[in-house]
């Protein structure tokens, strides 16, 4: 993963409820399933549109409202 989707990710809060793995492979596996539940919960559906929408938060293109 690139470190605005990362970002993107804690931005949301989002936890994988433990450790992620060191191994390279699980890792990936975890936020794969982190994307892809995301996907259901906003209905985005696709892999890439969570990407492009976890990216825009990363590189802070949309926030919070402002108040």
């Amino acid at each position: 993963m690139n470190e605005p989707v990362e970002e993107g990710l804690r931005a949301l809060g989002v936890s994988f409820g433990r450790a992620t793995s060191l191994r390279k492979g699980q890792a990936f596996k975890d936020r794969t399933a982190a994307v892809a539940h995301l996907a259901k919960l906003t209905g985005l559906k696709t892999f890439g549109r969570v990407d492009h929408f976890l990216d825009a938060i990363g590189k802070r293109h949309i926030g919070p409202p402002r108040v």
